[in-house]
Order: C-alpha cells, then sequence, then structure tokens
C-alpha cells in the first residue's frame, strides 16, 4: 500500500526535495547471547538531499486489528545494547513501563500493556534509528521523524 501511495522516484513534499524511498530497511536494535544482531525493519524510509533528515515511516493497515506481539526478554538486559548504547537504561526502562511483569509461558516473552497499538514496536523503532544516527557511522542526519500511519477502513 505505501509502495502505490510513494513509488520509487525522488519525493518532492512542498518545497523539499528526498531521496528515492528505500523500503523494508533494516536497522540494528539489539544482539542476543549468540551476538546475532537483531533488526528493526520500517516499512519506508527516505533522506533529505543534503542527508541531514531522516524520515522513516511505519504503517499500518489490519495489524492494529490483531494484539501486539510480545517482547524478548533481551531488550531488558544491558548487555544486549549494541554499540555502546549510552542510553540502554533509558531504554530498559521504558520498556519496562510498557509491558506487564509476568512472562507468557507461551513463548517465554513479556506480554504487552496495550491490547492493539504497538508501543513495544515503535521502541524497537526508535532505539534502531537511535543507534543508527547516535552510535553509528551516520553522522550527517541532525534530524529524524519516525511517522506512524495506521490507514484508515470505512465500510
Amino acid at each position: 500500500m505505501i509502495f502505490n501511495l510513494l513509488g520509487q522516484k525522488e519525493l518532492i513534499i512542498g518545497e523539499n526535495k528526498y531521496t528515492s524511498p528505500e523500503y523494508e530497511a533494516e536497522f540494528k536494535a539489539i544482539k542476543d547471547e549468540n551476538e546475532i544482531t537483531h533488526n528493526a525493519h520500517l516499512d519506508v524510509v527516505f533522506y533529505s538531499k543534503n542527508k541531514t533528515e531522516l524520515h522513516a515511516i511505519e504503517a499500518k493497515m489490519m495489524e492494529w486489528i490483531n494484539s501486539p506481539k510480545n517482547l524478548s526478554p533481551a531488550y531488558l538486559k544491558e548487555e544486549m545494547y549494541v554499540d555502546d548504547n549510552k542510553k540502554s537504561s533509558e531504554f530498559i526502562q521504558f520498556f519496562n513501563s510498557l509491558i506487564k511483569k509476568e512472562k507468557q509461558y507461551a513463548d517465554c516473552r513479556f506480554a504487552h500493556k496495550t491490547e492493539r497499538y504497538d508501543a513495544i514496536q515503535m521502541t524497537i523503532h526508535i532505539l534502531a534509528l537511535y543507534n543508527y544516527i547516535c552510535n553509528g557511522k551516520n553522522k550527517s542526519v541532525k534530524k529524524v521523524l519516525l511517522h506512524n500511519i495506521v490507514w484508515k477502513y470505512e465500510c
């Protein structure tokens, strides 16, 4: 759906020109006990022409109808954070505020406090974008906008 809206060409929004959109863009979030990196997958990213501004889009069509996925316990362990994340304790504290304290026995993950909105997924996206801008190799980006789009369907 978002591909049909944006296409593959450079974007012009108002007076501003942007790069061609990159779909299903991956950004490092955390690593696990086996040093395997877990990535956040954003539906679309694009940059301003001078690469100082990054727009990331997470769009939901029907996903909000289902309950959000549960949080892996790895997100609550400081040693799992990549690139010497200086804000890991703040992310852990925020993740703790989003989950129920008892684990779900089915998959040993923590359940959401919310029933529909996937606040955990959006926080993982923020974490991954933080890693990319503050801890990664991309030092040119000075402004990041994370857009969360929920498509409205009317009968």
